[in-house]
């Protein structure tokens, strides 16, 4: 069976969510338990106090597991190594697969220069070190007040002693869960636990939400905290240029130079464990089409028109343009030389892109329908060349979301001679 990859136009987001909607804060769970129970913070024992201004004084780490929950089952879903330093933050999330073995996301870490913004330090695409300052709406963002420890938002009134853990008042629980997550979550209830004078895990919890199928899901965060580890800023090199380099720069050109004529087919072919999809995407002076359908049998692709290219969608012969939105050609194009060879690792013919770059360049040398949707989920790349060309590249696909693994290939071919199997 013919299985379309999903077309999905993705928001930029600081850094992948687990709970991908945002609301604003929902009432806390502690409305359900026994108002008895509840200690207010005047008697809570001094200890408490002291707990709270040693995680507010110190490098911290939040390390554990996000857990997706659907209905009576429990998913792994992500695991998180989160740090927070009085200048410097470090994040890092790891994907479960569906067979429950962990993909290794890319460590990032923020930090603050002298002038107070928030900076990355990278490799970049042209193999060049490079601070990348943060933005929002094209303003820089200040460190100290978007990056701070989570406890340091806490007073000693924000916390109430239920039982055997300690729990962070509703009117606190959405902020202090975005300073330690990151994430855009909707929290019900935040627990702390204490062991020898120190607070030593903590829990989030969400509120569910309508999910797969319409079945409702909500997710469930458990960290360990752990002390004292210091955030480096990293030291960084340009990657060494190896034997084999400069033929993958030359065979990238060369298909470059082709596909900047516009007329060339990419054989698409997509394997999961669900099935595999054969299909093709073909690119002409009229625009590009995916042979791909939905469920309706329609076609989708981009069509050409006087001030630009839209999108569209074909069945039995109708059209359906978008004319509202626009694209210009720079923006759809391909671009399979702008980046630097030393990304990759050189095994014999076969190039083996560095992890921390399938998402980035998947946005360069993806085609556009299926552009936003790949980079979002791409794991890992390979180049594949033969004595005359680039033979294919393939991308692996983790798409946790909707609980899918995959590979993506795509061969180029039919220079010059490409034509759509439609008429328009």
């Amino acid at each position: 069976m013919k299985r379309k990859l999903p077309l999905l136009f993705l928001p930029l987001l600081l850094l992948s969510s687990c709970q991908k909607t945002s609301s604003s804060p929902s009432p806390s769970s502690l409305s359900s338990s026994p108002s008895e129970s509840l200690t207010s913070s005047s008697s809570l024992s001094g200890s408490v106090s002291d707990a709270l201004h040693y995680a507010q004084s110190q490098p911290l780490t939040l390390s554990g597991d996000c857990t997706l929950l659907i209905e009576e089952s429990e998913t792994p879903y992500a695991h998180y190594e989160l740090g927070f330093d009085e200048s410097a933050i470090s994040v890092r999330q790891d994907l479960y697969s569906t067979d429950g073995t962990l993909v290794e996301g890319k460590e990032t870490i923020y930090f603050a220069k002298e002038n107070g913004k928030t900076y990355s330090r990278i490799i970049n695409l042209k193999n060049e070190v490079e601070d990348i300052p943060l933005l929002s709406s094209g303003e820089s963002v200040p460190f100290h007040e978007n990056f701070p420890n989570p406890f340091s938002i806490l007073t000693f009134s924000d916390i109430l002693h239920y039982e055997d853990t300690y729990l962070i008042k509703p009117k606190k629980i959405s902020d202090f869960t975005l300073y330690a997550l990151h994430q855009s979550v909707s929290p019900t209830k935040v627990s702390l636990t204490m062991e020898d004078g120190t607070f030593t895990k903590m829990s989030v919890e969400t509120s569910s939400s309508s999910g797969l199928g319409g079945v409702f899901l909500s997710y469930r965060y458990d960290f360990t905290i752990e002390y004292g580890t210091e955030i480096e800023i990293p030291s960084l090199s340009p990657f060494v240029h190896e034997e084999g380099h400069d033929l993958l720069k030359e065979k990238l050109l060369e298909l470059d130079q082709k596909v900047q004529e516009r007329n060339y087919t990419i054989q698409m072919h997509y394997e999961t464990e669900e099935g595999i999809s054969d299909f093709s995407y073909y690119v002409t002076d009229k625009g590009e089409l995916d042979s791909s359908t939905d469920s309706t049998g329609q076609l989708f692709g981009l069509l050409r028109q006087h001030d630009g290219y839209h999108l569209f969608s074909y069945l039995d012969g109708a059209i359906r343009i978008d004319e509202e939105t626009v694209y210009e050609e720079e923006e759809i194009a391909l671009d399979l030389h702008s980046f630097a060879p030393e990304l990759f690792f050189v095994e014999e013919d076969r190039y083996l892109l560095r992890e921390d770059y399938a998402s980035e360049l998947s946005q360069l040398v993806v085609p556009f329908l299926y552009r936003d949707y790949v980079s979002a989920y791409a794991s890992a790349m390979e180049i594949v060349l033969d004595s005359r060309q680039v033979e294919k590249i393939t991308i692996d696909i983790v798409d946790a979301d909707n609980l899918i693994t995959g590979t993506l290939t795509m061969s180029f071919s039919d220079f010059g001679t490409t034509s759509w199997p439609i008429t328009i």
